[in-house]
């Protein structure tokens, strides 16, 4: 069956019934969705309880009463398409309850660290479980990422593996696989060249009168502990982001301390897919991709393409093949060197200038709304 899939206290402290308010929901701003959790959510911007809401976050880590599932035989797996991986595993899962469909994420560190969340597609209702030992930040890492990643996809909009940028109110994204070092040029270009953060690791992008505009995030950067350093900033002072990463949360501003971060949705002007690094190639190249090879490339970047139905599919593609014609598309590749990043960031900020310049990108066209 193929599914159709349109705090606090410090982080790390392991879960207790303790952390929750009972009977007290909060109200949360996140890539164009109003969103409410039975607990408190760090480093998401607040909503007046007033907005409606368009995502329902049960972060009790319990299951409700009525979660029944069906025999393992009668679940479809989803991803991955093999059956061994190294730990830590995820899995995603089709599952019927109740005879209705749900989608069922599931995240094994070890046998004492575990964690699930369930999916309703029709009401767009999240729900929680994990083990006594599993810390919140595990879970909270994974909320901000494939779930709400999943939760957009279920809104039909463009989902790219991609962090982005601002530049004088236009968008760039920085697309690429993990690894890449996306978060990091994003946090030196907001350094070297006063650029603003809009969103890191998730773009949510959604066309509105041929103007493709991309949705803030949340205000916090994932970057490693070497990024931080060379920024000359002290991890140590930072929450992280998974104790089986070597990255941390760094807090963005919204106002003129520190890098910044962007609360309305820009318009993107610009794409850069990150090659894969080089230990040996310290050259610095930008290449223009055509509108062929970009829309192959950026298929293969798409948050979560495994929760697609054949509709999704020819709408993300449709979709898609119209973005590739009204943003240039970039292949960038970037040495294998921190001390390089300063000026492959200067060279990055000098071509989309030269964009301009060239009115491939258009200042008028894309006037912020």
């Amino acid at each position: 069956m193929a599914m159709i899939l349109p705090q606090t206290g410090l982080l790390g402290i392991p879960f207790t019934l303790v952390n929750l308010v009972v009977g007290k929901c909060f109200n949360y701003q996140c890539y164009g969705l109003t969103l409410e959790a039975n607990r408190p959510i760090p480093g998401l911007l607040s909503r007046q309880a007033t907005s409606a809401i368009d995502v329902s976050l049960d972060l009790s880590g319990i299951w409700p009463t009525w979660v029944r599932f069906p025999e393992k035989s009668k679940w479809t797996l989803l991803f991955p398409t093999i059956a061994d991986l190294p730990a830590p595993s995820y899995e995603a899962w089709s599952v019927e309850i109740n005879d209705k469909p749900y989608l069922l994420l599931s995240y094994c560190i070890n046998q004492q660290l575990a964690f699930k969340f369930l999916i309703d597609p029709s009401n767009l209702h999240v729900y929680s479980f994990w083990t006594q030992n599993t810390p919140f930040q595990e879970v909270l890492a994974a909320t901000l990422g494939p779930v709400l990643g999943i939760i957009m996809r279920l809104h039909s909009k463009i989902c790219l593996h991609a962090s982005v940028v601002v530049f004088d109110d236009r968008a760039i994204a920085l697309v690429g696989d993990s690894g890449r070092g996306k978060s990091t040029t994003a946090a030196y270009l907001a350094s070297f060249t006063q650029a603003s953060i809009l969103a890191d690791d998730l773009a949510i992008i959604e066309t509105k009168d041929a103007t493709d505009l991309v949705a803030p995030g949340y205000p916090r950067l994932r970057l490693g502990a070497k990024p931080l350093a060379a920024l000359t900033l002290d991890s140590s002072q930072l929450d992280e982001v998974s104790a089986l990463k070597d990255k941390y949360y760094l807090p963005l501003g919204i106002d003129e301390s520190g890098p910044l971060f962007e609360t309305q949705p820009v318009p993107l002007t610009a794409i850069y897919i990150l090659q894969p690094r080089s230990k040996v190639n310290t050259a610095i190249g930008i290449a223009a991709i055509s509108a062929a090879n970009a829309l192959l490339e950026l298929s293969k970047h798409c948050y979560a393409s495994y929760v697609q139905n054949e509709v999704l599919s020819k709408k993300d593609f449709r979709e898609l093949g119209g973005l590739v014609q009204r943003v240039p598309v970039r292949a960038m590749t970037l040495p294998n060197d921190l001390s390089s990043l300063a000026q492959s960031c200067q060279s990055l900020h000098q071509d989309w200038l030269s964009l301009c310049q060239q009115e491939i990108i258009s200042k008028h066209r894309y006037a912020s709304p």
